[in-house]
Order: structure tokens, then C-alpha cells, then sequence
């Protein structure tokens, strides 16, 4: 029982980083729960995912934390720039590249049995960007 609400609160753990900063980079306006819903819904998706999946818990900690990470870069790329909604199309054009990229490092930490935590953190962290980059990359040569 203790193991199971340990679990619980592991994966509101991980849905609540995500829920503050998308919140907190919302527009406080009438449109705030569509903006908020808009922003958290990659990050639910890919971490339910990873949790169906049973990935591993340091890759799992990581990709909570690189998520709202990615999403206040773009939010900072987007407001700084004159690209506004158009940055939000490649942030949301960019996450099945992360998401592919990492389920590539979970396949590759299973089948190496991989157990250093730092390995697993950079090789997630690289992948997730690496993911991204090629997503937009191909982004480019469609339009």
C-alpha cells in the first residue's frame, strides 16, 4: 500500500512541475484555461507515455523537469521575438520529435541495462532537443 501511494504522489509530482509553469506563462485573461490546457497537454501526453510504458524513474524525473524547461524557452523565444503565435506552432510541431527521441533513450537504457545516473540524464536531455531539432528541421523542408 505505502509502495502504491508513493507512486501516487510521484506522478503528481511529475503533472504538477508541468502545471506551474505553464500556468505561470499563461495570460491571465478569459482564454487562461485554453492557453494552460494548450501548454500541459504535451507534457501530459509524453509523461503518460513514459509512465505506461514503465520508463525509468531518473528518465522519467528528468523529462519533468526538461519539459517546463523547453516550454519557458519557448515562451521566452516567442515574446522576445516578433514570431509570437507562430513560435507556438513550431513548439507544438517540435514534441513528437522529443517524444520519439525519448523513447529511443528508454529502449537504449533497457537493452544496455544502463544504471548511472548521469548518463541517463544527459543521454535525455539530448535526445530531447536532438528530437526537437529534427522535428522543426523537417518542419522547414515540408513548408
Amino acid at each position: 500500500m505505502k509502495a502504491k501511494l508513493e507512486r501516487y504522489f510521484i506522478i503528481l509530482y511529475y503533472f504538477s512541475i508541468g502545471a506551474v509553469a505553464s500556468a505561470l506563462i499563461s495570460f491571465k485573461n478569459e482564454y487562461f484555461w485554453r492557453i494552460f490546457s494548450y501548454y500541459l497537454f504535451p507534457q501530459v501526453t509524453i509523461l503518460l507515455i513514459l509512465l505506461i510504458i514503465k520508463a525509468n524513474r531518473i528518465l522519467l524525473h528528468t523529462v519533468a523537469i526538461i519539459m517546463p524547461c523547453y516550454l519557458y524557452l519557448f515562451y521566452v523565444w516567442t515574446h522576445k521575438s516578433n514570431d509570437g503565435a507562430m513560435g507556438w506552432l513550431i513548439y507544438f510541431y517540435t514534441i513528437p520529435g522529443v517524444a520519439f527521441g525519448i523513447l529511443v533513450v528508454n529502449k537504449y537504457i533497457i537493452i544496455e541495462k544502463i544504471k548511472s545516473s548521469s548518463v541517463i540524464i544527459i543521454s535525455t536531455v539530448l535526445s530531447y532537443f536532438i528530437g526537437g531539432f529534427i522535428s522543426f528541421y523537417i518542419l522547414i523542408k515540408i513548408t
